[in-house]
Order: C-alpha cells, then structure tokens, then sequence
C-alpha cells in the first residue's frame, strides 16, 4: 500500500467508507452520490467528537447502517484502538450482522496495513470483541442487557423495529429508559458522544424524543427534495434542487409514485421525507402573499380552478372556482367564488366567469359534482374545458412540493378581496384546517401551470376545448407548449371541435 492511499484512509472517512464498501460488497458498485460525503464529513466530525449528540435520519435503503454502524465503527477503532464503542440496534439478527461486517473490515489486508488495530484473541466473540490496545467494540440489541458497560462512542441504529412504528407503549419504553440504560453508558459524557441513526416513524419515536430533550443536532434529508437547498460541509456547498433524490437516477417517476402511494403506517412523508409532523417544513404566513391592485391591466389570459364539493347535506364540502392570471412567473388570483352549492348554481357561477374574464382554460376535477359539470360544459361547447382526474395521493403530499413557490412570495391576492382572509387563513392553518378546498383548487392550479410558459397576451377569443381521455388528453395537458400539435380538423363524438387563434 502507498504512503498515500495509507494516509488518505486514516484521514479521509469518504475514501475509507468506499474502500469498505468494495470489501463487504464485493459485487456492488460503489456510487459516490454527494450525500454520501455529506454524511462522511458528519461522521469524521463524530469520531473527533465535535459533534457530541447527533441524529441522523435518512429514507430506507440509502446505506444508513453501513455508514455509520459497520464502517464508522472500524473507522474509529482503526483511529484510536483504545476507543470503547456501543452499538444499538433494534434485532438480534441486525445485531449480529454489523458486528461481522465490522470484525470483517477490520481482518482486511488493506485495513491491516493502514491501521495498527488487531483483534485480542482471548475476547473475540461476535458480538463483544476487544482489540490488543484495550478497545472494544459490543453490539446488541436494545432489548438486551448491557449493564455495567461504558462507551466513548454510542450509536443507535434503528432502535425501533418499523413494524412498531406506531406501538406507543414500545415508543414510550424506548424514550423513557433513554437517561437510564443509554446516556449513562457514557464513560465522560463531558467528551464522549452518542448518534442516533435512522429513518422517522412517528413524531413520538426515538429521534422526536432526543429533538423534545435539547442539545441534539438533527440533518434530516429527504429522499424528495421539496426546494433547492444549499447544504455546506467541509468548505463546500452541496447545491441540491427541488425535486432531486438523494440517488439522482436512482427511481422511475413510476417507482417513486409507487412508494407515495404504498406507504401507509408509517406515510410517506414520515418514512422517506423525515417529516413525521405533517406540517409544512417552512410554516406559510400571511406575509407570504404579496398585494396586486386589481385594477391593473393584467394582459395575460385567465385560468380557472373548479374544485367542485358535493351535493349540499349536512357538513358538506364547499365548491370552489378561483380565477388566475400568470404572468412573469407570478401567480395573481383574480377572483374566487366559495360556497355549499348545488349543481345548479355551481354551473351558473362558472358561466359567469367565463362571461367575466378573459378565460383561456378551465381545469375541472372529475369527481364529486365536477363529473356533471364536466358532462355539462362538453354539451354546451366551453372552450378550454381541461379534466382532471383526481390524485391517489394525499392532499399534503401533493400541496408539499407547492410550498416554495408560495413563501418566495409566488403567489398575489388582491388587497381588499372580501375572501381575502378567509384565503389565507385557510392556508396558514393547512392540513389542520377544518376545510381544504381553497387549498385544493390552488393545488390544481399550480400543479397544472408548474413548468408551463405564460400565455402571453390574449389575441383572440377562438381557443381549444379539451377532449377527456386518450392522445388529445395527452396534447391538451402540455397545452400551450407545442401548438403545432393540435389537430385542426373536426373530431367525432365524444371529442368536439379544435380551432387555434
């Protein structure tokens, strides 16, 4: 081995993590994704103890254990053969697998011959092994006795099996004997350390616990991106943007989907985007939605957003109709109509609308009261009529990825709109709010028009209507963005007339 490769091992935990990885997985590529140097400079900051208490949460399958509970773990001993180090996992089995593939590490040639660390031969069993230097490594589970041993180094690895993730006399166990069976491993808890590694569960689970207790350093990272965010660590700047993975590349728009919608206890936006909570990651204020003056020509063409309720009885849902403009990447909503209304009058208001602006499209959700609406406004021939079909995910999942555009001041409300308040209000107290259709019709709106350039100035009266399904769906939905495509001639029932300009 080089001077240098035997230098960079003992200095760098990123080389030395790839180089373990190549020795436990031998059939595997090592992908140096950013996140994984992220992570190796928290981890370098750990073993010299400028990180006293951390927690690291990450989504399932991102090399969490192997990080930080196999190659952390020999890393440390490799540095410090004296260091005594406790491992905790949720299992038996788990238990047993990170102390072989640490005890493995650690009898590599490569490993031999960048550290001076040995196994002692007379303690040397699986799951508790000391070096000659006077270190030790125990791995077990939490469940375990581990009475009367210290540490100078703590990892928990996923001390809650997932199938408990809502078991709260197990979640309640696990945080009330923490102080008791845990931190007072610590051999000096003024210098010795703890990490906690895992993915979320519940906002009562271990990583909530240490949150609630204080002077614990949380970095939480999504699988999703929910807005660009800059990450510094060891003098750079990780510059991760919205909607990338932690693996770019890694998963199909179907695989991702997948997830989202087969995630149920814990959710999705527990497991994989750290937020137990279900709240929005930056809070929504009123400060955030700017003022227009409503008189102020505004040449671009209107959009309308129907979120239609149901059929008024008892505690009803509330239809929804809200008209908006974009223009230079800003979202103004013009107008906005919301009540318990039957059918009648919820086409009657969308009638007016259209008479009243300058309407270019109307997104329409297929469900409730808008599968008539949608049967109503084909018969009579609107223009710009736009299906939408209702979303298996979430009202919070699909509203998470809309955040940004409304803190970095995106969207703009008339100042003196009599709905004004209620708008707001409504939005600030999302997902706790007794109601969510003015959130839902917003949704639909901002989804529909993400990616899609302004319309510009209105020319002419004469637009498109939208047939439901099949290929000129498909056309219509990327509407304006390639007019070229649209067919020009006379389609048969069920589709009407196309007409451009």
């Amino acid at each position: 081995m080089s001077p240098n490769l035997r230098k960079a091992l003992r200095e760098d935990f990123f080389i030395f993590l790839r180089k373990a990885f190549g020795s436990c997985h031998p059939t595997k590529d090592f992908r140096p994704y950013t996140y994984l140097e992220f992570l190796s400079d928290y981890a370098e900051r750990f073993e010299a103890g400028a990180e006293k208490n951390l927690i690291i949460n990450l989504p399932p399958r991102h090399l969490k254990t192997f990080i930080f509970s196999k190659a952390l773990p020999a890393w440390i001993l490799g540095r410090n053969p004296s260091s005594e180090i406790l491992v905790l996992t949720c299992s038996e089995g788990l238990a047993k697998d990170i102390a072989y593939q640490i005890r493995s590490i650690l009898r590599t040639e490569w490993y031999r011959a960048a550290f001076p660390t040995r196994i002692a031969k007379d303690r040397g069993s699986l799951l508790d092994f000391a070096t000659t230097a006077g270190g030790a490594c125990f791995t077990t589970p939490i469940g375990a006795s581990f009475t009367g041993r210290g540490a100078n180094r703590i990892i928990m690895d996923d001390i809650i099996d997932l199938k408990d993730a809502n078991n709260e006399p197990i979640l309640r166990e696990v945080c009330d004997n923490f102080v008791s069976r845990i931190e007072s491993r610590l051999n000096d808890p003024s210098q010795d350390s703890m990490i906690y590694v895992g993915h979320r569960l519940s906002q009562n689970d271990p990583a909530g616990y240490l949150q609630n207790q204080g002077g614990w350093k949380t970095v939480a990272l999504p699988w999703i991106c929910p807005a660009t965010t800059e990450y510094p660590f060891g003098g750079k700047i990780w510059h991760r943007k919205k909607g990338e993975l932690l693996q770019p590349g890694s998963r199909s728009e179907a695989q991702i989907e997948s997830k989202r919608t087969s995630c149920t206890a814990p959710d999705f936006e527990t497991l994989y985007q750290q937020n137990p909570s279900g709240s929005l990651r930056e809070p929504i204020t009123a400060k955030h939605f700017r003022n227009f003056d409503v008189k102020a020509k505004l040449r671009a063409p209107v959009v309308l957003s129907v979120d239609a309720g149901q059929e008024i009885s008892g505690r009803s849902s509330f239809s929804v109709i809200q008209a908006w403009v974009q223009q230079e990447g800003r979202h103004y909503l013009l107008d906005q109509w919301r009540e318990q209304a039957e059918f009648f009058e919820l086409m009657q208001t969308c009638r007016r609308f259209r008479f009243k602006y300058d309407v270019r499209a109307i997104l329409i959700e297929r469900a409730a009261l808008g599968t008539p609406l949608l049967s109503e406004a084909r018969r009579r021939k609107w223009k710009g009529v736009i299906p939408v079909i209702p979303d298996r995910r979430d009202k919070l999942a699909r509203f998470l990825p809309l955040v940004d555009t409304i803190t970095h001041g995106g969207v703009y409300l008339p100042a003196d709109a009599e709905w004004r308040q209620q708008f707001v209000e409504e939005l600030i107290t999302f997902p706790q709010s007794l109601f969510t259709d003015q959130v839902d019709a917003l949704t639909q709106y901002l989804e529909w028009s993400d990616g899609k350039p302004d319309f510009g100035p209105r020319k002419s009266r004469g637009i498109i209507a939208v047939a439901p399904s099949g290929s000129a769906a498909s056309i219509a939905q990327g509407w304006p963005r390639d007019r070229s495509l649209m067919p020009t001639t006379p389609f048969t029932s069920p589709f009407r007339r196309w007409r451009i300009g």
